[in-house]
């Protein structure tokens, strides 16, 4: 009896390893920018010189290789979300940069102290930069380019593993998603 409850525990666990490590195939739209990740939209906002979160706490680290004032997406991504992140523009990779920092939780604004990863695209539109930031359960990020790779909109660009936040920081721009919105990583035109 205790090697059947055994035995179904390791088939659980197993299960929920490759359900949170699925990355499917996705029909990237010909026209817009596209959401960088799966998840819920938490912010969507314009940023210049004197941004900052709610609560006084600053993302200035988050602007710089960015013209200004620049639109920015925050988007939370929940444990069952497809943790895949992809390319929301065309481009070719100027800048990736790892950063060590705290675990705080993914949704809260003092996010921006986690872990991270920032991904610098060059692209006909202007510079994008994609945040990727580790959660209290997400310990690792993973990017899967380099500078000066040449990327299509929709390529794979990074994971992080379990709750976490990504952040897309665009040359202002008139947005076509909002604040509640769930999105998809390469389908969901977000500008």
């Amino acid at each position: 009896m205790l090697l059947y409850i055994l035995l179904g525990i390791i088939i659980l666990l197993i299960a929920y390893y490759l359900y949170f490590n699925r990355d499917p195939e996705r029909k990237i739209p010909k026209t817009g920018i596209v959401a960088p990740a799966d998840g819920k939209v938490l912010e969507v906002t314009t940023v210049d010189k004197k941004a900052e979160f709610k609560k006084g706490i600053g993302y200035t680290s988050f602007t710089t290789d960015m013209k200004l004032p620049a639109t920015m997406i925050r988007i939370f991504l929940n444990p069952f979300d497809v943790h895949v992140q992809r390319a929301p523009i065309e481009g070719t990779i100027q800048k990736v940069k790892h950063y060590l920092g705290k675990h705080a939780m993914a949704f809260k604004p003092t996010a921006w102290q986690n872990e991270r990863a920032e991904i610098t695209i060059k692209s006909q539109k202007g510079p994008v930069k994609v945040v990727l930031i580790a959660g209290i359960l997400a310990r690792r990020i993973r990017t899967f380019v380099k500078k000066g790779q040449k990327i299509q909109k929709g390529q794979r660009i990074g994971k992080i593993l379990l709750g976490s936040q990504v952040c897309v920081l665009l040359p202002k721009c008139k947005t076509k998603t909002k604040r509640g919105e769930k999105v998809q990583a390469g389908t969901s035109i977000i500008a």
